[in-house]
């Protein structure tokens, strides 16, 4: 039932980007979101430089957010992805901070999982 009800929400969202076709979920769409998306953030995860000084860090996420949105340029541009009442300019914005985000999260659930050890 929730499954049906939330199909029946996204006609009427606003659809800022996607992949491939307008309003269908098809494999190449669920390869990508399932496929791509979480190779790219285990690999950011894990190569972050934890122990690195401040402008490591912060040149890190400037790199992983200028590769990204190089990606999605190509992407764009090869007809995999396409932008309605988005840009490749609020993409470039908008990488840093989830990036910020995703680290964020882990060094939140690392706390949680000290707080319980003690």
């Amino acid at each position: 039932m929730m499954l049906r009800q939330l199909f029946l929400l996204v006609p009427l969202t606003k659809q800022l980007y996607g992949f491939f076709s307008h309003y269908f979920i098809d494999a190449k769409t669920m390869l990508i979101l399932f496929g791509i998306y979480p190779a790219a953030t285990m690999l950011i995860i894990n190569w972050y430089p934890f122990n690195r000084p401040l402008i490591s860090k912060v040149s890190y996420i400037i790199c992983w957010s200028v590769f990204s949105t190089l990606y999605e340029w190509l992407m764009v541009k090869m007809g995999y992805i396409y932008h309605d009442h988005w840009s490749i300019w609020l993409s470039a914005v908008s990488y840093p901070f989830l990036y910020g985000a995703l680290l964020g999260n882990l060094k939140f659930i690392r706390w949680l999982e000290n707080v319980k050890k003690v």
